[in-house]
């Protein structure tokens, strides 16, 4: 039995099919929304012992990242030839720029080396993946007034730090306040 059967001897059906496929006109309003808040975690880190870089700490990220602006910034050096296609949010797949090898971070008397992958124009400087999580050990805490921590662990001694965070853009590239350097190489 075709389509134009059944609705010629069900004017149920014909009735719904109708309704299901006949374009209609949909008003709509305009309205003001209020910015979003920010639900990611944020801590500023020292790069190369010179400048104060805001990072992201995301643990669904499979690398650790920094933008090219930063990296050229501060003159790290990376491998061109480790390349990585890096699927976006949005679905975009991007060729990240390559691999800064063995980058010493120091968080207080704590230095990790870390891999860290250079990428064109991220909305992030410094974006700490699961690797990071991997080798810290890390852990984070989110409190009723909205604080958040990340708790890290010393790979070698066992030795435990808290690094308090703040909301993205609130400490851009702050001078003073943090403890995450890293150093050149």
């Amino acid at each position: 039995m075709s389509v134009e059967e059944l609705c010629s001897i069900a004017p149920e059906i014909r009735g719904k099919f109708r309704e299901a496929v006949t374009q209609k006109r949909v008003a709509t309003t305009m309205i003001e929304v209020e910015p979003e808040t920010v639900d990611e975690i944020h801590s500023p880190a020292y790069i190369e012992e010179l400048e104060a870089v805001e990072c992201i700490v995301d643990s669904g990220s499979q690398i650790v990242a920094m933008s090219e602006e930063v990296c050229h910034e501060l003159k790290i050096k990376y491998d061109p030839s480790v390349i990585l296609n890096m699927q976006s949010a949005n679905g975009c797949l991007d060729p990240s720029l390559g691999l800064a090898r063995n980058v010493p971070c120091t968080i207080s008397n704590l230095t990790l080396y870390l891999q860290i992958h250079v990428i064109r124009n991220p909305a992030y400087d410094i974006l700490l993946g699961r690797p990071f999580d991997v080798l810290t050990s890390s852990n984070v805490k989110t409190y009723p007034n909205g604080n958040t921590v990340v708790t890290i662990t010393d790979p070698n001694s066992g030795d435990v730090l808290a690094i308090p965070t703040f909301a993205r853009g609130k400490h851009r590239r702050p001078t003073e306040a943090a403890n995450f350097r890293m150093k050149r190489a």
